[in-house]
């Protein structure tokens, strides 16, 4: 059924919940599971200096958090593969899961920015509007 899983991830407390559920299904379905990050700059920096600053710091970050993340799949037993991208979370995840046929988008309900919309955040609601397959929400009620 859920052949490939995509989750997006952003080292929130809200995406740690949904990695668990993606862990889960990977493990159930045995699925293959990619670990993607969209690296999304400002666009009211300055300079490019302050741009390619911005995006070498979000690079450092980002790759400490699917390390972290690859090493819970490990003690899942799950092998997983990362993707790193610059560009709108919604946009690169949308994209990401038509270009490689995944099967299954997951993504949580709230992400780092910490803006609460009424129902979803921006990001996942982007997702379910625009995904071409199957997209899972986690909601975290008491992260």
């Amino acid at each position: 059924m859920f052949e490939k899983i995509l989750l997006g991830y952003d080292g929130s407390s809200y995406s740690k919940k949904a990695l668990d559920y993606a862990l889960d299904l990977a493990k159930k379905y045995i699925s293959s599971l990619t670990i993607a990050c969209a690296i999304h700059v400002p666009n009211f920096s300055d300079s490019r200096d302050e741009i390619n600053g911005a995006l070498e710091d979000a690079q450092v970050y980002t790759e400490d958090i699917l390390e972290k993340a690859k090493d819970c799949a490990a003690e899942a037993g799950i092998k997983v593969d990362t993707r790193i991208t610059p560009g709108h979370p919604a946009e690169i995840l949308t994209h990401l899961a038509e270009e490689g046929k995944y099967n299954l988008l997951i993504v949580a309900d709230k992400g780092l920015s910490g803006v609460k919309r009424f129902l979803l955040g921006s990001v996942s609601e982007a997702v379910v509007r625009y995904a071409k397959c199957p997209v899972l929400i986690v909601k975290n009620k008491n992260v």
